[in-house]
């Protein structure tokens, strides 16, 4: 949905065992999850009829960061300088993302339980920047939409495990996970909420049991986030609650036609975005994609152009278009900048285009037609 929402996105892929131990949150995510995001961001729930890949949700935006040094090295104001090893730490970039996520209800389908809507939880944070492996290309944009196609950057030696080939033949290591100390989430209607860094990876969620309230507070009612620190000075982030998405509608895909997205927007339009994606090719290794950032309306129009062109580009079988309702959260001056707190909630639907079948077997195709490797018959 963003570039940080790629970044994201990255992000998981590095902590992956950390999110081996996230639960659900890891489907509903991602980035964009995103999404983060994401997050098991970022970032929507994939529907177990679609057979859609989750997405991730949104990750941190960037500035300056004052990381401070350890307990022995002393203290580090941020932008500021301190004494002994606190100064190399001084000089390095604070990136991470907490995200707060409402989780839609699913309906039962075949042998799969019909799932309760839910509330979930989920940070990082890491020394540096987390490079990612492919980029995305502006194709055009529109009405706050962006079409991109992707760019796979080609690295000779291969960068091995612990680093990402993120441009021809430059390599960046992955980032390292930091402990921040306990985090106090507050505002909760349920009450407040402490969580530890878990494993080697320092990902943070609640404890195994921990039931988080959904919706977990009032729409506009401030939530925020008490870091301890640990690595790094403590700090606080703040954002506010949103009202549950609610997105029913279908989408419909047809050349040199517009179509539009509706949802039932938000009581205080100006207290969220609506982050879109719309990806009809992931199952085949995407081709293309839209993603837009637009208010809280209750409608969207995309252009024929940009419809047609994502058309165009190709299609795989059940393709999905991702809709988040998203409040970010900076943090005070003086606190690390590159770290972000997310409350978000997404919502995935399928996509209808004009002769495409979708299928995860043959006996799913008409005869004589059987199903492919990118899910879709022919």
């Amino acid at each position: 949905m963003s570039v940080v929402c790629s970044r994201f996105a990255a992000m998981l892929g590095a902590v992956s065992l950390a999110l081996a131990a996230c639960g659900s949150d890891s489907g509903t995510a991602a980035d964009g999850g995103a999404g983060a995001t994401a997050s098991a961001t970022a970032g929507a729930s994939a529907g177990a009829g679609s057979g859609a890949a989750g997405q991730a949700g949104s990750a941190g935006t960037s500035g300056t960061s004052g990381p401070s040094g350890n307990a022995t090295a002393g203290t580090v104001a941020a932008g500021g300088t301190g004494g002994s090893s606190a100064d190399k730490l001084a000089t390095n970039m604070l990136y991470g993302s907490f995200t707060l996520r409402l989780v839609p209800a699913t309906e039962a389908t075949g042998a799969t339980p019909a799932v309760p809507a839910q509330t979930s939880f989920i940070g990082f944070v890491t020394e540096g920047e987390t490079p990612v492996a492919n980029a995305w290309v502006e194709d055009q944009k529109a009405g706050g939409c962006t079409l991109y196609t992707p760019k796979a950057p080609f690295c000779d030696p291969a960068c091995g495990s612990g680093a990402v080939c993120v441009a021809d033949d430059q390599c960046v290591k992955n980032a390292t996970p930091k402990a921040v100390g306990d985090i106090t989430l507050q505002g909760l209607s349920g009450g407040p909420v402490t969580m530890s860094p878990l494993g080697a990876n320092n990902n943070y969620q609640p404890k195994a049991g921990t039931s988080l309230p959904y919706p977990p507070c009032a729409e506009g009612a401030q939530v925020s986030l008490a870091v301890a620190g640990g690595a790094y000075q403590p700090f606080e982030l703040k954002a506010r609650c949103i009202q549950p998405l609610e997105f029913n509608g279908s989408l419909k895909l047809v050349k040199n036609t517009a179509a539009k997205l509706v949802w039932t927007p938000a009581t205080d339009k100006q207290l969220a975005r609506i982050k879109v994606r719309l990806d009809i090719s992931h199952h085949g290794g995407s081709r293309g994609k839209i993603e837009c950032d637009v208010e809280d309306t209750g409608t969207l129009d995309l252009t024929p152009a940009m419809v047609t062109r994502l058309l165009e580009l190709g299609v795989a079988g059940f393709p999905t278009v991702i809709l988040t309702r998203i409040v970010s959260g900076g943090v005070a001056s003086g606190e690390p900048q590159h770290v972000q707190f997310l409350v978000q909630q997404s919502v995935e639907r399928s996509v209808e285009i004009e002769g495409l079948l979708s299928c995860t077997e043959d006996s799913q195709c008409p005869t004589p037609k059987t199903c492919q490797s990118d899910l879709t018959c022919k």
